[in-house]
């Protein structure tokens, strides 16, 4: 029987001051079925220069204007 796949969708607005130990949080997990997306809803701090260095850990990133 497969293992169900666990979707993490984390919104980001300006959250330079958590969204890595926040993402760093959700990498650390034991189940072996994970997706993570990040939508990065038009941020104006250094968040979507912060979450691109997880694109290469398989983090699906999403950049998008304010809405």
């Amino acid at each position: 029987m497969a293992q169900p796949l666990v979707s993490v969708c984390i919104p980001c607005f300006n959250a330079e001051a958590y969204v890595v130990q926040t993402l760093e949080a959700v990498l650390a997990q034991s189940w072996p079925h994970v997706e993570i997306i990040v939508v990065n809803d038009g941020s104006t701090d250094h968040s979507w220069s912060l979450l691109q260095g997880f694109h290469a850990r398989g983090v699906q990133l999403i950049d998008q204007p304010r809405s």
